[in-house]
């Protein structure tokens, strides 16, 4: 058996009414959704489809990946509520991502521990490690980490 914490939601299932909706398809299974454009990009599946004007809520698995869902959902509500992300928001989280990158390696951490660590194993296996994304995107964070620490810091002090 499973435990289910259900917040409510003030957001409500009125497609029509959504704001950036790229791509939409209904299922036997839900309704599919693709927001926004490159970093500001969500993807969202609702079961069902819903009746329209039903309360919405999210599952989140408490897994490895539980603090980039829920960062994920939070920053979906944003959405449909009609905010995004901004600029400042996604350089913060590029910030801590660095830093933990740089920590990690650091602690003698391999590039796959820091990248297992940041992303989850599962992102991790669905491609070879080789030519992984994963990998580069891995490697920039810690070269970013690399840069703050021998002083690149005072950047951030100019903003």
């Amino acid at each position: 058996m499973t435990n289910r914490v259900v917040v409510p939601s003030d957001l409500t299932f009125h497609p029509d009414r959504w704001p950036n909706i790229r791509a939409r398809r209904v299922a036997t299974d839900g309704a599919y959704f693709l927001f926004g454009r490159g970093r500001d990009e969500h993807h969202a599946w609702l079961p069902g489809p819903p009746d329209e004007g039903s309360l919405l809520s999210a599952l989140i698995p408490i897994d490895d990946m539980k603090q980039r869902r829920s960062e994920a959902t939070l920053r979906l509500i944003k959405r449909l509520n009609g905010t995004t992300t901004t600029e400042a928001q996604i350089g913060d989280w590029r910030l801590r991502l660095s830093l933990r990158a740089l920590d990690g390696v650091r602690d003698g951490a391999s590039y796959r521990q820091v990248a297992e660590s940041l992303f989850g194993r599962k992102r991790l296996d669905r491609e070879s490690w080789k030519t992984s994304s994963i990998r580069a995107r891995t490697i920039r964070l810690v070269q970013g980490g690399l840069e703050l620490m021998r002083g690149g810091y005072r950047k951030l002090l100019r903003r």
